[in-house]
This record gives structure tokens, sequence and C-alpha cells, in this order.
């Protein structure tokens, strides 16, 4: 199925990089769906915003079928969480969903595998984090420029026209680096997790939280992993 895609990622002059993130819309379907994903759990959860107004993040159902335990709760629900679309921030403009990119994340070195059309934005300094917003703006929305320019202070990334009209719209800014505690927990493997953990050594992890305008945030962070006999 043809789609329309963004994909974008933090680089530093180290020459290593963020995970890679993918914005995407299938055209000729009908339907005017948008989706997000970190690349590198993309066959196993994703962000549907559905031209409902009923969106959501959860694991996806093909790969429960091949990767999960059979007493596993995801087999009842695979949904992270479900909320309905916010409200406008502005006339014909809706903030939909922010990912946040600390600095001391951007340690994957980076690979001539990584897709050519990736939008790379520059490391912020030390202590702070990059804020990617995404925002869905209908066809009457006015602006100059991009939304978020003159209000956020934000810089374009990119953005592509669904087929209804609306259009997607991915900026960012430099805010300081979120306070997170550390958590310590036991992980719970899919089938094929311990083979994949220990083919890698930088372990990422995406925590979800809900801002206070109804949007979501996608946190990505570093993971220390403890291999035990």
């Amino acid at each position: 199925m043809p789609e329309v895609a963004i994909h974008f990622a933090v680089k530093n002059s180290l020459g290593n990089r963020s995970s890679i993130w993918k914005c995407w819309a299938n055209m000729g379907n009908g339907k005017n769906d948008v989706y997000v994903t970190n690349r590198a759990i993309g066959k196993a959860v994703k962000t549907s915003l559905h031209e409902s107004g009923s969106w959501h993040i959860a694991f996806d159902s093909r790969f429960l079928k091949e990767e999960i335990q059979e007493e596993s709760r995801l087999l009842s629900n695979r949904f992270v969480d479900r909320w309905s679309r916010p409200a406008e921030i502005g006339a014909g403009c809706t903030l939909a969903l922010r990912i946040i990119i600390p600095e001391d994340t951007i340690t994957i070195p980076m690979r001539n595998t990584d897709p050519n059309s990736t939008v790379w934005i520059s490391a912020p300094p030390s202590g702070k984090a990059v804020e990617i917003v995404l925002l869905l703006t209908a066809p009457h929305f006015k602006t100059l420029g991009w939304p978020g320019r003159d209000t956020m202070g934000a810089q374009l990334l990119e953005s592509f026209q669904i087929e209804n009209g609306y259009r997607c719209w991915i900026v960012y800014y430099v805010i300081d680096k979120p306070k997170m505690d550390p958590r310590k927990g036991v992980p719970t493997y899919f089938k094929s997790g311990k083979r994949n953990i220990q083919k890698s050594r930088k372990y990422r992890a995406v925590i979800f939280s809900e801002s206070k305008d109804g949007s979501r945030i996608l946190f990505e962070c570093n993971v220390q992993i403890q291999m035990t006999s």
C-alpha cells in the first residue's frame, strides 16, 4: 500500500544517533489515519491517530500472536493507552503527540543501513533534550511558515498532506532535560527477546505519559540490562 512518510532522528558530532522514528499515513485506502512508531520496536508497538478521533498506543496483533507467551495478559488487551483526540490549541490546529529525546540517549552508532530518507536533528547541549511535536491542521488552517514557529519558537522538520486535506506537521525545539528518577525492575521477554538483547548493547525504552493538554508524550530512554544465568 502506498504511503507518505517521514523518518527522523537526533544525531551528534561523534557519529551516534537516537532511535529512528517514523510518522506516516497510508494513501489510497479511503482512510485518513496517521501513525507513529519507533523503528526499533515498529513491528511491536505503534501510535495510531485515527480520523475518527479514537486514538491509541497498542501492540500489533500479528506480533503478539508470534511473540507472546500464552499466559500473557496481552492476549486479552493489547492496548497500552486509549484516548480521544484533544481539543484544538487554535482554530484548525491539534497538538497530537510529543516525543522527547534527551542528549544522553544519543548513543547508537550510525550505520549505512539507516534509511537514506532520515531527516536529522542536531543534538542539543548536555543537560538538554529535543522535544519533537506532531501537529495536525485542518484544510482551513492558516499560518505564516508553520504552526508553532512563533508561539513555541519551533523549527520545522517536515510536513505532509493526507487525503482529506489535513496536514501533518513535525516541528522541534530544545528544552531542559526532564527529571526522571531511575527505575529498576525485572523485564518480561517476548519469545525472541533474549536473543535480540544478546545481540545488542544499546538498549532502548519508550516511556508513555500524558500531558495536561490531553496529548501524549513519548520519552526515549536508555536502559541498562544485567543478564543472569
